[in-house]
């Protein structure tokens, strides 16, 4: 990626995701995502199709676009190979990374912990939106609660 491309995906946070879909098939999602060093994140839950698909061929394209009229587009691909992440800290860094990015922390507000005494200040909710943490809830919940220990 070169430097002024690295700029453009930097300015912008939605972007389109191709993988390989199971029969051949090319995947093509609409995405949230962050670029920051160089690394391109993007948090989704785990059991989504471009999940799977990523497990199985990692190979990927990120389309970041900008303009709504033709001689105003613009936009960067970024061709590369994709790898889940689930460990804990560095989901949790991503998080960080996404909150950093709001005003959330920026409070003093229960959202970040100001109301525990000593406790560090961090987001304490997701801040994803609620269609995004609405649908990873009914994913955990079909993949009978994968991750939790139930009592």
């Amino acid at each position: 990626l070169t430097d002024a491309g690295g700029r453009f995906v930097s300015e912008y946070h939605l972007a389109t995701l191709s993988t390989m879909g199971p029969s051949g098939g090319i995947h093509v999602v609409a995405v949230g995502f962050t670029f920051v060093d160089g690394i391109v994140r993007i948090i989704t839950s785990d059991g989504s199709q471009k999940v799977r698909n990523i497990q199985r061929d990692p190979r990927v394209s990120l389309l970041v676009e900008a303009g709504r009229v033709y001689n105003e587009l613009q936009g960067v691909v970024i061709y590369g190979r994709a790898r889940v992440v689930d460990e804990f800290e560095e989901v949790r860094r991503t998080l960080r990374t996404i909150g950093d990015m709001t005003l959330f922390d920026r409070a003093d507000s229960w959202y970040v912990g100001a109301n525990i005494p000593g406790k560090p200040r961090e987001l304490l909710n997701f801040p994803g939106g609620v269609p995004f943490y609405a649908e990873s809830c009914r994913t955990c919940a079909e993949d009978g609660y994968s991750g939790f220990e139930l009592a």
